[in-house]
């Protein structure tokens, strides 16, 4: 899978297009950690932020926050997303 832009990301309007890509990027930043993949896990880290954020700035809400397999672990989620979600 190659990695998608922020101005794709941001082109993006339906939310379950990017709940899929968010999932997808949390699979891969998984795979890119158990692989000491470093760097690839930090580049998927910014574009799922901006999946992310995106979302948010849609309207996305529900209560809980994602699923559990589309969340990176608290200090990787963007703030803005634990502002929301935490607790």
């Amino acid at each position: 899978m190659t990695m998608i832009t922020r101005d794709a990301i941001n082109a993006m309007t339906d939310q379950g297009d990017l709940m899929h890509l968010v999932g997808r990027l949390a699979a891969r930043w998984r795979y890119a950690g158990m692989h000491q993949m470093v760097e690839e896990q930090g580049a998927i880290q910014d574009v799922y932020a901006a999946a992310i954020y995106r979302l948010l700035a849609l309207g996305y809400y529900e209560p809980g926050g994602l699923d559990v397999e589309s969340e990176l672990p608290d200090a990787a989620m963007p703030q803005e997303y634990r502002a929301r979600y935490s607790g």
